[in-house]
């Protein structure tokens, strides 16, 4: 496993590399130089990133308690860690795979109910995104009128009824495992509905900061975007081929953008984002790879 993680932090390095070199070193492409984006932009796209991080261990915490798996924040904070760094890993599946592999007794142990939890998770964040996406879609036209708040209702309903299907899949594969998983009540269903469809509006939050930073955003404006950001988040995540998602998210959401922000500005913007995120997703991993090794010596000298 280690090997493994060690080639996602290269994937990762490698991949901030050639990002910072397309930022500065393409030809008929703006330059970070040229547009000196203050300090209080980075700090912002950072501190929101880590916010969505901490709300998606919030929820993976409560997805994987529904199916009877508890996890302290400790070691749901390793998952997170260990899932960001293993999407970047050719292949992408071994993020999900590693994810939950993090054991009461701080081992690492890649088991059949831990991999089958965690793909359920991101089946139904997958589902999600694109009701969240194709809402933004339609918020963005002209002429809208009241339809947001029935997109939502219908989006949660429909969440509900996913859920409930994808509840006793895993119910009826779970107990081939002996998985002590409870069908999921109405409530819980209600809960994570509305948190996913919150994280999937809260992961477009650091591209609109670095954007914002150079546009004045109207609300249609910032539904375009998001719709863009979205659907590209979630071409990214289907092409497992890959690692993190390189190269279709950003060519998606070049030809998603809205048309008043330009091939270049797309290209540029999307690119930025690409580097500091996986910066983000770099450090992260180095230190919830740190903290792991450190938990499995300390519970070996004990």
């Amino acid at each position: 496993m280690t090997n493994r993680y060690l080639i996602g932090l290269a994937g990762c390095l490698v991949i901030v590399g050639a990002s910072y070199i397309a930022l500065n070193r393409v030809e008929g492409q703006p330059k970070i130089s040229d547009l000196d984006l203050a300090i209080w932009v980075y700090v912002q796209f950072f501190l929101s990133t880590a916010f969505i991080y901490v709300f998606s261990i919030v929820l993976w915490r409560f997805f994987a308690r529904q199916f009877g798996i508890r996890k302290d924040l400790g070691i749901a904070f390793i998952d997170m860690g260990l899932f960001a760094v293993g999407k970047y890993f050719p292949g992408k599946i071994w993020g999900i795979f590693a994810r939950g592999a993090c054991d009461g007794a701080d081992k690492i142990t890649i088991t059949r109910t831990n991999v089958l939890v965690s793909t359920a998770e991101q089946i139904y964040c997958l589902g999600v995104g694109v009701l969240v996406g194709t809402a933004l879609a339609l918020i963005s036209l002209p002429d809208i009128g009241g339809a947001l708040a029935s997109i939502v209702v219908i989006s949660v309903l429909a969440l509900c009824v996913l859920m409930q299907r994808l509840g006793v899949w895993i119910l009826d594969i779970s107990n081939k495992f002996r998985l002590p998983a409870t069908f999921i009540s109405m409530t819980n269903r209600l809960i994570l509905a509305n948190g996913y469809i919150g994280l999937w509006l809260l992961t477009s939050l650091p591209l609109i900061i670095l954007i914002g930073s150079s546009h004045t955003l109207n609300l249609s404006e910032a539904a375009a975007l998001m719709a863009a950001f979205t659907c590209a988040m979630i071409a990214g995540w289907i092409a497992v081929f890959a690692p993190g998602g390189i190269g279709i998210r950003e060519a998606s959401f070049v030809l998603l953008a809205p048309a008043w922000l330009t091939w270049q500005e797309a290209v540029f913007w999307i690119t930025l984002h690409r580097m500091l995120f996986t910066l983000f997703d770099l450090c992260f991993g180095v230190i919830t790879v740190g903290i792991a090794t450190f938990r499995y010596r300390l519970s070996l000298s004990s």
